[in-house]
């Protein structure tokens, strides 16, 4: 049995296409995906062994979806309310050098977040959207879906927003958010800036960066440091934001607290 986290990718089965599979022979594969009410969902598959190699159709369902086997690379979806209400199931198989990988998503209803009108409040998202050219994979898809899911808070802080296409991204989220800070950068040449943003709803009446002087390996092709933003909500002063990637050495830790007690 397998725990699943939210949002996480994780391979549950996997078996063989090749050795030993028989001509002629048909091999059923299920893999039950539970919640904790008791609400399931049967990921299938169904390989068929012939005397060159096999051929696998697959599929998924629950009380209310029935199964419907597919071969090909087509992305399916499929809406239920057996495994909580409005969540779709999707499936889709993927190229590799070899036999195909099968993946499978099963998505909560999306719930939009509420305007917080009240001005001692500030809604506050961090986010790092993974937009690293030559690693991360979809960039652009995730480009033009993520405006539409990160809406009705006060502040978004995003990092990791290095790849092409972030200006046209930036602009969408300015519909909302139209404050926005620099991106972080320090002076003179460096591959990549530091990919960290700050949005807001609410007016930015200051701005500051500090770019930290050390780093090690591969953190040094991009600026690494602090993003500062003064916001205002509702004309009162509510925000100062320190915003930083997670992973900070000793020396990197004494400069940020030395600058923020500097501001």
């Amino acid at each position: 049995m397998y725990k699943h986290c939210p949002w996480e990718t994780k391979a549950v089965l996997s078996f063989n296409r090749w050795e030993g599979v028989k001509s002629n022979h048909t091999y059923q594969f299920e893999t039950v995906v539970s919640n904790p009410t008791g609400e399931s969902v049967t990921l299938s598959q169904v390989m068929k062994g012939h005397w060159y190699n096999s051929t696998i159709e697959y599929g998924v369902s629950s009380a209310d979806v029935d199964l419907e086997l597919k071969d090909d690379r087509d992305i399916y979806r499929k809406a239920t309310d057996a495994f909580y209400s409005g969540t779709e199931l999707a499936f889709k198989s993927v190229k590799t050098a070899r036999y195909d990988d099968l993946y499978y998503t099963i998505t909560p209803k999306k719930v939009d977040e509420t305007i917080d009108s009240n001005d001692k409040n500030l809604k506050l998202m961090t986010y790092n959207i993974w937009a690293l050219p030559a690693i991360a994979s979809h960039i652009g898809d995730r480009y033009e879906l993520l405006p539409n899911y990160v809406k009705g808070h006060d502040v978004l802080a995003l990092q990791e927003v290095f790849a092409s296409g972030r200006d046209a991204f930036l602009r969408e989220l300015a519909k909302e958010y139209p404050y926005q800070t620099k991106m972080l950068d320090k002076e003179g040449i460096n591959i990549y800036d530091g990919g960290v943003i700050i949005v807001s709803r609410y007016p930015i009446v200051n701005e500051a960066q500090y770019v930290f002087p050390d780093c090690s390996g591969t953190d040094c092709f991009a600026d690494k440091g602090v993003n500062y933003a003064e916001i205002i909500k509702g004309g009162e002063h509510i925000m100062s934001s320190l915003h930083t990637p997670l992973r900070l050495t000793r020396t990197q830790r004494v400069h940020l607290g030395k600058s923020s007690f500097n501001k």
